[in-house]
C-alpha cells in the first residue's frame, strides 16, 4: 500500500470506524483510541497489506482492541456487577433511542458486531464475515438473535409511543 492509499483510508474510513466504535464502547475518548491505534498498526504493516483488505483490516483490529480491552477489564475486576436496567413506568415519557442502545449493550460481542456492522454501517454479510473472521451463516445467524432479542427487548412500540 502507498502513503497515498493509506492517506485514502484516513479520509474515507476513519469516520465509520469512530461510529462503529463508539456505538460498540460506548465511550468516545476510548473509542477514539481504538481507531488512533488500528490506523497505527495499520501504518505499521503498510508494506505488508494490500490497499484492498485495509477496510477489513481496521474493523478487524478496533473489534480485536475492544476484546483485549474487556479481557483486562476482567482481569482487573474479579467479579461483576450486574447492572439493573432502569424501569419504566406507564404513561412516562419514553426515548426509544436510549431503550434501543441500552438493548444493544446487552447483547453479546458477536451479535453487537455483526448487528451495528450491518444496520449502521451498510456493510455486507460477506464483509462483515471477513471482518470477523466467522462464517456468512453465523453472521446471519447472530443477526437474527440480535434483532429477536431487541424486539424482545423492546416489546410493542405502541406502548412506548
Amino acid at each position: 500500500m502507498t502513503v497515498e492509499e493509506y492517506n485514502s483510508c484516513v479520509h474515507e474510513l476513519a469516520d465509520s470506524l469512530y461510529r462503529f466504535a463508539v456505538k460498540t464502547t460506548g465511550n468516545k475518548a476510548v473509542a477514539a483510541d481504538f481507531v488512533q491505534d488500528a490506523f497505527e498498526r495499520l501504518w505499521k504493516k503498510v508494506d505488508n497489506i494490500e490497499f484492498t483488505k485495509a477496510k477489513a483490516y481496521l474493523f478487524k483490529t478496533v473489534v480485536n482492541l475492544q476484546i483485549d480491552a474487556v479481557r483486562r477489564m476482567k482481569l482487573r475486576n474479579t467479579h461483576i456487577s450486574s447492572a439493573s436496567s432502569p424501569i419504566v413506568e406507564q404513561g412516562a415519557p419514553f426515548d426509544l433511542k436510549i431503550k434501543l442502545d441500552e438493548g444493544i449493550r446487552q447483547l453479546s460481542d458477536v451479535q453487537k458486531n455483526c448487528l451495528l456492522l450491518r444496520d449502521y454501517e451498510g456493510y455486507s454479510y460477506q464483509e462483515i464475515a471477513e471482518i470477523l473472521v466467522i462464517s456468512e451463516d453465523q453472521v446471519k445467524v447472530n443477526i437474527f438473535r440480535a434483532r429477536k432479542f431487541l424486539k424482545s427487548f423492546i416489546g410493542n412500540i405502541e406502548v412506548l409511543v
